[in-house]
């Protein structure tokens, strides 16, 4: 039986093998062995891929939320060679008394029909004139033509849009407004 060596960080490595999901090898490039586990930052960008094709961020002021219909959608905007949009629900949608929010994508522009979308998002509701005051959800979702939105059914409940939740602080929806704002890294596909 032969002994192991143990590897001082300080030499150089073998070439890394990655391994996919589909279990395909591929060789990674030659990060540096120098780097602390400790330092969790610097670790994961040496030895992680970024899996991240496009970012966006878009906000959507509203500005008479009383006079919204029950289902409103922003205009729509585009990220990771999508078109999205936000589906708001002001008065809930299958609960009463809660605000449901939405990020919808509405697909590709040739509209192929089994285009999908995997795609990690934050949907916020802020008061537009304090926006540092805001609440917000996050997801991961794998969105396609049978499933095109994805969000939360129960965001808040409606009472607390308009009622400041402490002293000095205001509310989320002041004389009628707010502002909503969708924050989208839509990941590579497999074959990127």
């Amino acid at each position: 039986m032969s002994a192991v060596e143990p590897v001082s960080n300080e030499q150089s490595a073998p070439s890394l093998t990655k391994h996919s999901a589909a279990g395909t090898a591929g060789t990674l490039p030659q990060a540096p062995t120098n780097i602390s586990i400790y330092d969790a930052e610097a670790f994961a960008e040496a030895h992680m891929e970024d899996i991240v094709s496009d970012s966006k961020a878009f906000f959507w002021k509203i500005d008479n939320w009383d006079k919204l219909e029950r289902r409103a959608t922003s205009d729509v905007f585009r990220c990771g060679g999508h078109m999205w949009r936000i589906l708001l629900r002001p008065f809930g949608s299958s609960h009463k008394g809660v605000l449901s929010l939405f990020l919808e994508c509405l697909g590709t522009a040739d509209t192929s029909e089994d285009w999908r979308c995997t795609c990690r998002f934050v949907l916020a509701v802020a008061n537009p004139d304090e926006p540092t005051h805001n609440t917000h959800g996050s997801a991961f979702h794998c969105f396609h033509r049978n499933n095109p939105n994805w969000g939360f059914t129960r965001f808040m409940k409606l009472a607390d849009l308009r009622t400041a939740p402490a002293p000095g602080v205001r509310p989320y929806i002041e004389d009628g407004a707010c502002t909503i704002g969708a924050y989208l890294h839509v990941i590579k596909e497999p074959s990127q």
